[in-house]
């Protein structure tokens, strides 16, 4: 029994080998892509002006999606830049920053994040005062700090600008309210961003920028969702159209040798000839009828006289002869 333990034993636990094994492997490889995550980490650097439209954005997508953003480098001339993003808040904070002294040569900056349809989401006008680690009560930079899970996963727009030239819907009203040292919500949750406006106090001037990021990420290079543009190639569902095609079917109309139909219009003319053979017929019939109405002109004929009066002289020999036949 001893013996058979023993030699057991170490298959009873090459499982549990195997099992720890794995779970080393694949804790290695976790550990492994979060330092290749963030190995990759970048900044971005703006490159030609970034617009300041949804339409013009500056997409961050020159490295693969996924990939660490870290923060974007450009220069305010003037006006706004405004950049397309991915944020995974529900893995951490999201955190946008210009409070990194030493780094924005731009002293008063406001920032704006709006959705990937251009609906305000929040926006700041110089860091809160209780703002832990980028707080700057001397200055006039800017933060935007978002808790896990405060918005969703997805496309963003990341906007700054120099102060008081703010973001506005079609009407031209603010999409967010002129207020200073806090988060701010959108002034109405449906309006959505179609230019911006220089209100009092814009000075115009503009430097260059570092804006810090956490919880950001380049976006997908799969974004060319202009691919489905070629699907219009059932256009050529025209060429069915050639299926009229099957018009010259109306060819065989002409084939209606109906043409042949005037023949039978011949058939019934050689009939008609045959209804004047019989006309004839009718005409000799009335002449006898005629013919017998001279009798009675004929009754003084001596033939017909003679048969009378024979016949009358045969009668009276009758009765003669039966009164001398009387007793």
């Amino acid at each position: 029994m001893s013996m058979s333990s023993t030699v057991l034993a170490p298959f009873k636990s090459a499982p549990f080998k195997i099992l720890k094994l794995l779970s080393f492997t694949v804790g290695a490889a976790c550990l492994s892509l979060v330092a290749a995550q963030r190995a990759n980490a970048a900044i971005f650097q703006e490159g030609t002006d970034a617009g300041e439209k949804l339409s013009n954005a500056q997409v961050i997508n020159t490295r693969p999606g996924g990939t660490t953003l870290s923060g974007i480098k450009g220069n305010l001339s003037f006006g706004a830049d405004l950049f397309q993003i991915t944020i995974k808040n529900t893995v951490g904070e999201f955190l946008a920053s210009t409070a990194n002294q030493g780094l924005t040569e731009f002293e008063d900056t406001q920032l704006f994040l709006l959705d990937a349809n251009g609906v305000g989401v929040f926006a700041n006008d110089n860091t809160p005062n209780n703002d832990p680690g980028r707080a700057n009560p001397g200055t006039g930079r800017s933060t935007l700090r978002l808790r896990k899970n405060t918005i969703s996963d997805g496309i963003y727009y990341l906007g700054i600008s120099g102060y008081n030239y703010d973001p506005v819907d079609a009407s031209g009203n603010l999409l967010f309210p002129n207020t200073r040292r806090q988060l701010v919500a959108p002034i109405n949750t449906t309006s959505t961003l179609a230019g911006w406006k220089a209100n009092p106090g814009y000075s115009g001037v503009g430097l260059g920028y570092l804006i810090d990021l956490t919880g950001a990420e380049f976006v997908s290079l799969v974004s060319p969702v202009p691919i489905p543009s070629p699907s219009p190639s059932p256009s050529p569902s025209p060429s069915p159209s050639p299926s009229p095609s099957p018009s010259p079917s109306p060819s065989p109309s002409p084939s209606p040798s109906p043409s042949p139909s005037p023949s039978p219009s011949p058939s019934p003319s050689p009939s008609p000839s045959p209804s004047l053979s019989p006309s004839p017929s009718p005409s000799p019939s009335p002449s006898p009828s005629p013919s017998p109405s001279p009798d009675p002109a004929s009754v003084p004929e001596p033939s017909t006289l003679v048969g009378l009066l024979t016949l009358v002289g045969l009668t009276a020999k009758v009765v003669g002869k039966r009164k001398s036949d009387r007793p």
